[in-house]
């Protein structure tokens, strides 16, 4: 028996390897829509896309023009040595690698998104035109969210003329009352008292309900009725959508994301911000 199902794999292999009967792999059409056309500036030597399939990479003879998929126009252009004629994303890395077959060479390039992040009318601590600004997406029922103020904390104090800290609201569908604590918070910044509500709500975060929302509001000496009309006005429900939507268009995938100017944190904690920040700060420097 064992002899037999040695070779019955060997033979299956074999179909496999040589196109096989309809049995084994089966046949399917295929139908296609055109998507995205792009006029390209120059001949094209090869092309890349991102696993996510938001971007497409498209080398040319001295640059790679990169796109957001559905786009027409390039978001950027990296200008590259003449003679590269093979183009591969990395996304472990977040890297290019350009090959050229005739100089036998190789270049790897380290991209570094800078996304989109609205802030306009957001909360905010530090100075208003700070040369760094950090946004958080924060939610309240958050553990990781809470374990991450007294570091958000440490890093204004070690930048307090220079950088600028923003919230944003992305409450999770898994948290029951991390929308209703988003909205008690643009509420209670209606009255100056946003930060003090925030930070509240982070110490009481096991607690969190509507009676525990109502008691952090009236031991800051809100007005109560005002606060609770602002709690069901539309336009701080329209904001908290805008702020999710925001977070959907820069891949926010879960909480705390943060980023520095634009830049994803991809290690949200202290150091990893300091070092996006000292980045920033050297660049504008530089300047």
């Amino acid at each position: 028996m064992r002899s037999f199902g040695k070779r019955f794999c060997w033979v299956l292999v074999v179909l496999l390897l040589a196109g096989g009967p309809s049995w084994v792999l089966g046949a399917v059409g295929v139908e296609s829509t055109s998507v995205q056309k792009l006029e390209l500036p120059s001949k094209p030597r090869d092309v890349a896309v991102s696993e996510d399939g938001q971007w497409l990479f498209v080398l040319g003879e001295k640059e790679v023009m990169v796109y957001r998929a559905g786009s027409t126009e390039p978001l950027a252009k990296i200008n590259v040595q003449q003679g590269f004629d093979r183009l591969v994303y990395s996304g472990v890395h977040q890297a290019l690698i350009l090959t050229s077959q005739e100089s036998k060479s190789m270049e790897v390039l380290k991209l570094e998104f800078i996304h989109e992040v609205t802030i306009d009318g957001h909360p905010f601590k530090g100075p208003e035109n700070a040369r760094v600004t950090i946004a958080v997406f924060d939610d309240y029922q958050c553990p990781y969210c809470a374990r991450l103020e007294p570091q958000l904390k440490q890093v204004l104090q070690k930048y307090p003329n220079d950088v600028k800290l923003v919230i944003k609201q992305f409450p999770l569908r898994s948290h029951p009352q991390a929308m209703p604590a988003a909205k008690a918070a643009l509420a209670a910044h209606r009255q100056g008292k946003f930060w003090e509500f925030h930070e509240r709500l982070f110490e009481k975060q096991k607690e969190l309900n509507d009676a525990k929302i109502n008691e952090i509001a009236q031991s800051l000496g809100l007005d109560m009725e005002r606060f609770q009309n602002d709690m069901k006005d539309p336009a701080i429900q329209e904001m908290i959508n805008k702020d999710i939507q925001n977070g959907y268009q820069v891949q926010v995938r879960g909480t705390p994301t943060i980023f520095v100017n634009g830049k994803l944190v991809r290690r949200p904690d202290f150091m990893g911000i300091v070092q996006i920040v000292e980045e920033e700060l050297k660049k504008s420097a530089s300047k």
